[in-house]
């Protein structure tokens, strides 16, 4: 059985294959709470000429606005696809 773990780094590493397949720099990310997905994204600073967008930002970006004190109880999950 796939540990909680192996299951968050494979949801970001399919985040990390849609900047690839799109053209960008092969990085996801995923932001967990409590056991839970609560943002995803990729890095897009290549196909949106952005100099911001990193897979983090992104992520942010997707989960959308939290209380402060849900900052403490999050991780970052990040992939990089290798080339």
């Amino acid at each position: 059985m796939e540990s909680e773990h192996h299951k968050f780094m494979n949801e970001a590493r399919k985040e990390a294959i849609k900047s690839l397949n799109g053209g960008g720099i092969s990085v996801g990310a995923v932001l967990v709470k409590n056991g839970e997905i609560i943002g995803r994204g990729y890095n897009q600073r290549i196909q949106l000429d952005s100099t911001i967008l990193h897979a983090e930002m992104a992520c942010l970006e997707n989960a959308g606005r939290m209380k402060a004190e849900d900052y403490k109880k999050m991780h970052f999950l990040h992939y990089s696809v290798p080339l």
